[in-house]
């Protein structure tokens, strides 16, 4: 499956495991970033508006292309990467998924 269609699987499978009660923001679609103003490089994909104030940023990755191991990164990865720290580093929550599962337990753990 394609990240695209992949992008738009997990942004349903969102709405659905919580009834509808999230906001999905598309912020890094298919290059719409850098039709935006404001957006620094490397910011995730979707922005998941959550109850009690909560927000889950989600990076979408096609299935298996997660960056791991000793391979050099490349710019946009590592523009990910310093984004996903900096957003750590102030307490929000952030993850890489690569698969609706993956994003609806992120999900699932973030409204715990």
């Amino acid at each position: 499956m394609s990240e695209t269609r992949l992008s738009k699987a997990i942004e349903a499978a969102i709405i659905a495991s919580t009834g509808g009660r999230c906001i999905v923001l598309r912020l890094n679609a298919g290059g719409f970033r850098s039709r935006m103003k404001g957006l620094p490089p490397g910011t995730p994909d979707r922005a998941v508006v959550l109850p009690r104030g909560r927000v889950l940023w989600v990076e979408v990755k096609a299935p298996g292309k997660i960056p791991s191991g000793n391979r050099k990164l490349t710019p946009t990865e590592e523009a990910q990467t310093k984004w996903r720290d900096k957003a750590l580093d102030l307490g929000h929550a952030v993850v890489t998924v690569d698969s609706v599962k993956a994003a609806v337990a992120a999900v699932r753990k973030a409204m715990a």
